[in-house]
């Protein structure tokens, strides 16, 4: 085939659709927007797992009429105005892509309304981003983005998306990106809706700790430590596992789960920095730390925006960082201002009761099953007599081991009745 510049329908489509990559990146980037509006308060709104139907409602400054028509065009936006402008950038988004690539592959209307205005605007647009409609509404400041027929025009990704088991877990990331993005915000308030159930909720709060007590349990809570430092390159703001506490309840199987790093407020995955705080705690609490398990930690930087490089990729989650080893150092000096040297005293006494505790919930557990079920299958064979249940007591009493904790409760109840 000889070479032929593609069409710019083609272009743009295969451009969004690596922009809009799935139900969570569409959340993300309203999401963002809401925040870079100024919101006090996000409302996120899903039906059907996002593909019906996404709504981003916020009280934010709202679009000015005077840009309504343009802001889902291409390469439109008010954060940055050129490439040297990166260097001060103190939003999420720049590269005014957003709306554009989602408008490619959904449906879009946005209701919008600024101070200055005297009724409210809701605007559709088509999928070149030039609004085909518009009409007067009601609402207050801010704006509400609607995404209909998602992936209208990608029916193997829809297809895909629409899967039960993909669906719940798409729906698990949403939730992860909305906590990640609400948390590190203790000021705004957070509502994230499904099918007209709600999800999460977060209120407003004063600092980072009670922000995190809104993910995260607060037994959790209570046992970890604050730190605040500053240096002239980084601000540090920690909350790590306490070193009095016991390390073996703050721990998850899951590394993603238990590491929240921020920098500049965004959620970023940064590979030293987090084996930074991951080497140092594990260090400390050594033997508490059960296998495969780690310890949880909330890392935020604040860095000038000249120190970082945020256009990576599409989603924003990876960033280079100027001066990283002096960085990393501050951070681990941090650390070591906290735990100090090495390895945390080891109580054997303690550490040995601890393990023999779990052993024996461990290996007493299923027997216990064993015998209420015994028990069980004895009273109900007596009602049908002795030859019945010479038959089946064999059967049922080899896989009474395999059964689950709620059949023991379905047992206990049963004997409670007799």
């Amino acid at each position: 085939m000889p070479l032929a510049q593609l069409p710019p329908a083609t272009v743009k489509l295969i451009g969004s659709s690596q922009v809009i990559t799935s139900v969570s990146s569409v959340v993300k980037e309203l999401m963002e927007n809401s925040i870079d509006s100024g919101a006090g308060h996000i409302e996120i709104k899903l039906d059907k797992h996002g593909l019906e139907k996404i709504e981003v409602k916020d009280d934010g400054c709202g679009v000015a009429k005077s840009d309504a028509t343009l802001m889902c065009l291409s390469s439109y936006t008010s954060k940055i105005s050129d490439f040297s402008d990166l260097d001060c950038l103190s939003s999420y988004g720049f590269r005014g892509e957003a709306l554009s690539a989602l408008c490619n592959v959904a449906e879009v209307s946005v209701t919008t309304k600024t101070t200055q205005d005297d009724t409210a605007s809701c605007y559709s647009f088509d999928q070149n981003g030039q609004v085909k409609s518009s009409k007067i509404s009601h609402i207050a400041k801010g704006t509400i983005i609607t995404v209909t027929a998602l992936f209208k025009n990608l029916p193997v990704r829809r297809q895909f998306m629409s899967n039960a088991k993909r669906a719940a877990e798409e729906l698990k990331k949403v939730e992860k990106v909305v906590k990640s993005l609400a948390v590190v915000h203790p000021r705004l308030r957070v509502t994230l809706v499904h099918n007209k159930f709600l999800i999460w909720q977060k209120v407003s709060v004063a600092n980072l700790r009670q922000s995190v007590m809104q993910i995260l349990s607060l037994s959790i809570v209570k046992q970890l430590h604050h730190i605040l430092e500053n240096s002239p390159q980084v601000r540090v703001e920690m909350l790590v596992p306490s070193r009095d506490c016991d390390v073996s309840c703050m721990c998850f199987s899951n590394f993603s789960e238990a590491s929240f790093l921020f920098i500049n407020h965004r959620p970023i995955r940064h590979k030293e920095i987090e084996q930074v705080v991951y080497s140092r705690l594990s260090e400390y609490f050594g033997v508490y730390v059960p296998a495969k398990k780690y310890p949880i930690s909330v890392l935020s930087l604040t860095l000038p925006s000249d120190c970082l490089d945020v256009n990576l990729e599409p989603n924003k989650t990876r960033v280079y960082l100027k001066n990283q080893e002096d960085i990393l150092d501050f951070i681990k000096q941090c650390l070591h201002l906290y735990y100090g040297e090495g390895a945390k005293v080891v109580d054997e006494d303690k550490l040995a009761a601890s393990k023999s505790s779990r052993k024996r919930k461990v290996e007493s557990e299923p027997q216990e099953v064993v015998e209420t079920k015994k028990i069980v299958l004895e009273s109900k064979c007596q009602s049908r007599g002795s030859e019945e249940f010479e038959s089946s007591s064999q059967t049922t009493a080899e896989g009474c081991v395999s059964q689950d904790s709620n059949n023991t409760s379905e047992s206990t109840a049963i004997l409670s009745q007799q």
